[in-house]
């Protein structure tokens, strides 16, 4: 993620200075791209666990057809992969990754996320086992305490990220969806260890879940350099020669460009 700051002197001659910054990756393979090939289920730097007896699982999805099934779904909207899960049968599946927060500075989490149910009925109770007599056609990520056990949905969950259905969408209808954005703030876990969880239950029929392009990164806010100073300029037929003290800034946001803009003192085109 990059970030531009400008700054602009007040004389007919206008520098902008143009500096980086601004954003850490903490989480690693967020875009699910290094795995073991189309149709596997090793995705490097996450776990995957299903619960016993389960069919199916995640897997690494490519093209416009789920990994196993198949089924038409959406390309990956991010690269060449995505991890979307996929069964012959019921089951329980979660994939998480333990996520090292720093202290200093905000820390955002965004992705986007895939949901296409094959039953009539969704349905999220306070359990992710897909062994009872009711129906459990769920989908969830959460911020979870890495002590807890990977189906967790009491003390363990932290903070919720994302759940289908919602409360307020107690049916689906058989249907599917484009791939959408979630964001939340991790601001409150900083200096903590925490893990990214995504859990996937079906009971019913096929419930396929993509996810893609998930990131949790450390914001660096955004500054603005000085003008430059000492700004000289010397003009000869059509070359403008530009003479300036470079702006200073920290290592860790350097300044990487200068642009420069020209008005005719009498007025004229830019």
């Amino acid at each position: 993620m990059k970030c531009l700051k400008h700054l602009s002197a007040a004389w007919p001659v206008l520098l902008w200075a143009a500096g980086k910054a601004c954003a850490a990756e903490l989480l690693a393979n967020g875009g699910f791209e290094q795995n073991g090939g189309a149709g596997t289920s090793a995705f490097v730097s996450w776990t995957a666990q299903s619960q016993a007896g389960s069919q199916g699982g995640f897997y690494a999805q490519q093209g416009s057809q789920s990994a196993i099934t198949p089924v038409a779904v959406p390309t990956p909207p991010a690269g060449s992969f995505t991890a979307m899960t996929d069964q012959p049968g019921p089951g329980g599946h979660v994939l998480y990754q333990d996520v090292a927060l720093p202290t200093g500075l905000p820390i955002a989490f965004t992705g986007k996320v895939y949901v296409q149910n094959a039953a009539r009925i969704a349905a999220a109770p306070a359990s992710l086992d897909y062994t009872g007599a009711a129906p459990n056609q769920q989908v969830r990520i959460d911020v979870m305490d890495p002590a807890a056990g990977a189906f967790d949905t009491s003390a363990g969950v932290l903070k919720p990220l994302f759940a289908w259905p919602s409360t307020s969408e107690p049916s689906h209808a058989m249907a599917d969806s484009a791939y959408q954005n979630i964001q939340a703030d991790l601001s409150a876990f900083a200096g903590q260890t925490v893990r990214i969880r995504i859990a996937q239950t079906d009971n019913r029929q096929s419930l396929f879940v993509g996810l893609d392009a998930l990131s949790v990164q450390q914001v660096q806010p955004l500054t603005t350099p000085a003008a430059p100073s000492q700004v000289a300029y010397f003009v000869q037929g059509g070359v403008l020669q530009l003479g300036f003290a470079p702006v200073s800034a920290p290592a860790n946001d350097p300044v990487i460009a200068y642009n420069a803009q020209c008005t005719p003192v009498g007025g004229g085109a830019v």
